[in-house]
């Protein structure tokens, strides 16, 4: 029988297509954490916001759960 991972993410990403991810972990996530997708935290950002897995341009889509949601007002840095 398969058991179920000891260890949780501390950031959901829904869809492959995303370029944002959720922070899940209850106490947020403190800066200089090492995340998966390769990035580190540039922050200190709390439970349930968004993190940028990837650098954003000024104007670019942010995608979540497959769609668009908005765009950046901002270049946005991956880990923030």
């Amino acid at each position: 029988m398969l058991q179920p991972p000891t260890t949780r993410l501390p950031i959901l990403r829904v869809n492959p297509q995303d370029n944002v991810a959720v922070v899940i972990d209850g106490g947020g996530i403190q800066a200089g954490t090492a995340l998966p997708f390769g990035i580190v935290a540039q922050e200190n950002i709390p439970e349930a916001q968004k993190i940028a897995l990837y650098p954003l341009a000024r104007d670019a889509s942010v995608t979540r759960y497959g769609q668009v949601i908005g765009l950046a007002r901002e270049a946005i840095s991956a880990g923030t």
